[in-house]
């Protein structure tokens, strides 16, 4: 019994012992069996750090103890110094965690079990091998063996707001929890890839732009969650801390995108023009942000990036409640993820500046946002193409009703148009028939016109005919009495005398042939020029055609002044081809054409008569399947600004009485039926040219 009573108040004494050890301030008792256990508030700070982090500095610093679940750093460029003393109760391999992957430089020194000190010198300024067990966030081991006890310093730098736990366990606790926080962002990163391969495919079918928004914010959103966990700098840049530096571009891009997203996605540039400034002032801020962080003026950068997404998240929940408020049916689901991921925002902001405290939620509440906003917003995609469905079914009958509308008032108009064609049509007619009327009379004049030209010419070749025939006539007379005596006398004379007149005889009947015949050809040119054209087209010899009105207009010439004496140069090549003609209406042409040429050297005597001999040549041609005749003068040619009048109606540049303007006016209109052309050139004061083309056969 008193052995038992002894035993009793031994047992007394230890408990108190461990009580009062427990309870003594700044020292964490780490009991097997109780997993990874929160000491933070156990951990020191010294209210005056040292310049130097060495173990002989550390007995001169004052030390205040922090008493709260987590240790808030703040926003500072100061290094801190914190000490933590360990009792350890049968913990094997037990091991600190400062649960925070985003620390730039991290001091630690840990006294080994002869009483000096290790010193481990790592953080996100250091490569991820410096860390003395790999891990997302920074694992130191203690050596602390069973029932021992002893006191850890570290120091902590940071240029971002920082709020951290110290954790204490064994290794083999804190492989357990990786790993289940592995399978924790696994899911959320598989989640996030599945949903942007979604809405790819989607932006790929449909082509709009709100899906490609999307994809980019997600895409975007990634590499700045694998920087907060400390996957980005354990598995993709282990060896490169530098870019740890240029981290506010991880959260300023997806910032960005999150606002085109935004202005796409609840058609701003509709609903509320107006808000166009305010978005792109805050994809200005989010890139000036980027370049101060670019140009390694880090200091302001976590500030701004507080302060955008702040006043970023209040702009787009206030767009998505008005476009909401008009209608758009969307903007419910985009508004529900917003809202969730945007508390989690500031539960994380607020964490960040020591207002909530330091636990699996708030240390997540991001990636928890995010997961949640992503589904929402999956969600509000498909809406919208169920929105625009029936916004598109809402417009197809709207557009019916407008189109039965515009029917009716159409059918309406139609018919008033249809009074006014009429009407107008009957006033066409009217018109029609006057100006047809006007045309008929116009031809008529032309026709007359025309008939008084030929009659001209016909009254110039008639008079050159009747002193050509005259001749021949006489010959025919005298001939013929003489004859008569002759014949008299051969019935009276001996027949050797009767053979001399008879030979004589002979000759003057000769005489009377020729002159006959003649007479016959000047006849003959008469009446197939004086009679009406019938349009009835023969092969002709075109060049005997060009010979003949050569003769009549120079013989017509010659009566009405007989001392004009001109030179003929007969040029015509005999092997020219006959052409299917009108024979009376081309002898029109050549005669118009001849009287022209013999009147201008006429004109040109009377001017310069010293040494001066008229002078006509004509000579033909084939070319390009025209048979040409090429008529030229050496008269007083034609002045340059009078050729491009010279075949109109009435135009001439005789002198008044002499010439009516419808000769050559007659002319082209003669090649013109027969598919040919009339070309005149000329050197003023020398020589005209003109060229008379037909259609060879």
């Amino acid at each position: 019994m008193p052995a038992f009573k002894f035993f009793i108040s031994i047992f007394i004494v230890l408990a108190g012992c461990a009580i009062s050890l427990r309870a003594e301030q700044g020292i964490a008792v780490i009991d097997p069996g109780k997993g990874i256990q929160n000491v933070s508030f156990n951990v020191q700070i010294a209210t005056r750090s040292s310049a130097v982090f060495a173990c002989n500095n550390f007995d001169k610093e004052t030390w205040s103890l922090i008493g709260k679940s987590s240790i808030d750093f703040g926003i500072s460029s100061k290094t801190k110094l914190y000490k933590l003393k360990l009792v350890n109760f049968g913990v094997e391999n037990l091991c600190l965690e400062l649960d925070k992957s985003i620390i730039d430089v991290i001091n630690f020194c840990i006294p080994d079990s002869n009483g000096n000190y290790r010193y481990f010198l790592t953080g996100d300024s250091y490569p991820s091998h410096s860390k003395p067990v790999p891990h997302q966030n920074f694992l130191f081991p203690t050596g602390i063996k069973s029932g021992d006890t002893a006191t850890v310093f570290f120091s902590v730098k940071c240029s971002d707001p920082l709020q951290f736990s110290v954790n204490a366990g064994s290794h083999e606790d804190f492989v357990r929890k990786e790993s289940v926080v592995n399978i924790f962002f696994g899911s959320f990163y598989g989640l996030m890839f599945v949903m942007i391969l979604l809405n790819l495919f989607i932006y790929a079918s449909l082509r709009d732009k709100s899906y490609m928004h999307y994809v980019l914010y997600g895409l975007t959103m990634i590499p700045g969650f694998l920087y907060l966990n400390g996957y980005a700098q354990r598995y993709i840049w282990p060896d490169l801390p530098e870019i740890n530096s240029f981290a506010g571009i991880f959260f300023c891009a997806p910032g960005v995108f999150a606002i085109t997203f935004a202005y796409n996605f609840l058609h701003l540039k509709s609903y509320s023009p107006s808000s166009k400034r305010i978005y792109i002032g805050l994809i200005s801020a989010y890139l000036i942000t980027i370049a101060l962080n670019l140009t390694g003026i880090n200091k302001p950068v976590p500030y701004l990036i507080n302060v955008i997404t702040l006043i970023g998240s209040g702009v787009v929940i206030y767009s998505g409640i008005l476009t909401y408020r008009k209608g758009y049916s969307p903007a419910f689901y985009y508004l529900t993820g917003w809202g969730l991921f945007i508390v989690c925002i500031f539960v994380f902001l607020f964490k960040s500046f020591g207002l909530f405290p330091n636990n699996l939620f708030t240390e997540n509440a991001l990636q928890t946002g995010s997961a949640l906003e992503t589904i929402l917003f999956s969600i509000a995609l498909v809406s919208r193409i169920s929105f625009y469905k029936k916004e598109k079914e809402r417009a197809q009958e709207e557009t019916i009703r407008l189109l039965n509308e515009k029917k009716e008032i159409i059918k309406k108009q139609n018919i008033i148009l249809e009074e006014k064609v009429s009407s107008r049509a009957r006033e066409l007619q009217n018109l029609n028939k006057d100006l047809e009327s006007a045309i008929h009379d116009l031809h008529k004049t032309q026709d007359q016109l025309i008939h008084s030209q030929k009659l001209i010419s016909l009254g110039q070749f008639s008079s050159g005919v009747a002193h050509e025939i005259q001749n021949p006539l006489n010959f025919v007379k005298n001939f013929s009495e003489l004859s008569v005596d002759l014949i008299s006398e051969l019935l009276q004379s001996p027949d050797e005398e009767s053979r001399k007149i008879a030979v004589q005889l002979a000759e003057n009947m000769n005489a009377i042939i020729n002159h006959g015949n003649r007479a016959d050809q000047v006849v003959k040119s008469l009446l197939y020029q004086s009679k009406p054209s019938n349009n009835l087209r023969e092969l002709a010899d075109i060049n005997k055609i060009c010979r003949q009105m050569a003769l009549v207009a120079y013989k017509n010439m010659q009566l009405k002044f007989p001392e004009f004496i001109c030179n003929h140069n007969d040029e015509l090549d005999s092997g020219i081809p006959e052409v299917s003609i009108v024979i009376p209406d081309m002898g029109r042409v050549f005669l118009n054409v001849f009287n022209n040429a013999l009147y201008a050297c006429l004109q040109r005597i009377k001017t310069q008569a010293n040494g001066y001999q008229p002078s006509i040549s004509y000579r033909s041609l084939v070319a390009d399947n025209l048979v040409t005749i090429v008529i030229s003068d050496n008269g007083t040619g034609i002045p340059s600004e009078s050729i491009p009048k010279i075949f109109e109606m009435f135009y001439t540049t005789k002198a008044p009485g002499e010439g009516t303007g419808l000769g050559l006016y007659v002319c082209h209109d003669i090649m013109k039926a027969h598919g040919g052309h009339i070309k005149i050139t000329s050197n003023h004061g020398y020589e005209t040219f003109v060229e008379i083309s037909l259609p060879s056969i």
